[in-house]
């Protein structure tokens, strides 16, 4: 925890409070990237799951998602549904993503965009597919929640 208490007396010990204050605040900040760089092997895991309640704690309420096919999809309830259609469609997927390449990093907003894979069976025949993406995370409280991410076309 940061002490917050500004130190009285001459200045030198102004500079030490100030540079404190600084040093916490750094803290904090890596700590919050750090967490939202995890973000990202959490939310490949639970998508690799295939069981939307392991996904629906990483997705904020009013998030959008818009895939490849550039259908868009409003909402948590909406996002569900999809992922769903997706998880019931495409038997043993396995998803990947890699290549992530931080865009933004505060203590509250990240963007990152990456290249993702999956390959499963289709009405039993093997499927597969790949493109890029960039997703947008912000911090509720301690957690790290998807509000938005836009799939599309490895060029």
């Amino acid at each position: 925890m940061i002490n917050w208490r500004m130190p009285r007396g001459n200045p030198s010990n102004l500079k030490q409070g100030n540079a404190a204050i600084d040093s916490g605040l750094r803290k904090l900040a890596l700590e919050a990237t750090v967490s939202a760089r995890s973000f990202v092997k959490e939310y490949e895991h639970a998508l690799g799951t295939q069981d939307w309640s392991s996904v629906a704690p990483l997705i904020s309420d009013d998030a959008i998602v818009i895939f490849s096919n550039g259908s868009l999809h409003a909402g948590k309830e909406a996002i569900r549904a999809a992922y769903q259609h997706n998880f019931n469609t495409i038997k043993g997927e396995e998803y990947r993503i890699e290549n992530v390449h931080w865009l933004a990093e505060t203590a509250d907003v990240a963007a990152y965009s990456f290249e993702f894979h999956w390959t499963g069976v289709i009405e039993g025949l093997e499927a597969s597919g790949s493109g890029r993406g960039t997703a947008v995370l912000v911090r509720d409280d301690d957690r790290w929640l998807l509000a938005g991410e836009q799939l599309g076309p490895k060029f």
